[in-house]
């Protein structure tokens, strides 16, 4: 047990959703949909290796409604020196529902009368 604390240490993961950003929709009664990515807080490296976590983020492109709250849109990758060490999904963090004509009239006629769409 000595061994494991001498020579392995806990590394914080990157921050990956820190830099995740929303996921433009089509078609969709918003604009966007927010992400989110569920990975360790850590990881266990040897310890001349602490500095060496580094990720990749890949989101899906041209995501068209209906989009389901969990759905996966994408993944983050965590690398040790270039390295996998892990793929973890990004998933919708809401539901975008499609547009159908009642939404969309509801956003016209607002839009005559002065209200401001919610997208």
């Amino acid at each position: 047990m000595d061994y494991g604390f001498a020579n392995y240490i806990s590394a914080a993961a990157p921050p990956a959703a820190q830099e995740l950003t929303d996921l433009p929709v089509a078609h969709g009664v918003r604009r966007q949909v927010s992400l989110r990515c569920e990975m360790p807080d850590s990881f266990i490296l040897k310890k001349e290796e602490q500095n060496s976590l580094s990720h990749e983020i890949r989101c899906h492109e041209g995501v068209e409604a209906p989009v389901r709250m969990g759905q996966t849109l994408g993944e983050v990758t965590v690398l040790k020196n270039g390295e996998t060490l892990g793929v973890f999904p990004l998933t919708a963090a809401e539901e975008v529902e499609k547009m159908n004509f009642s939404h969309a009239a509801g956003i016209f006629f607002g839009a005559l009368i002065g209200i401001e769409p919610q997208f």
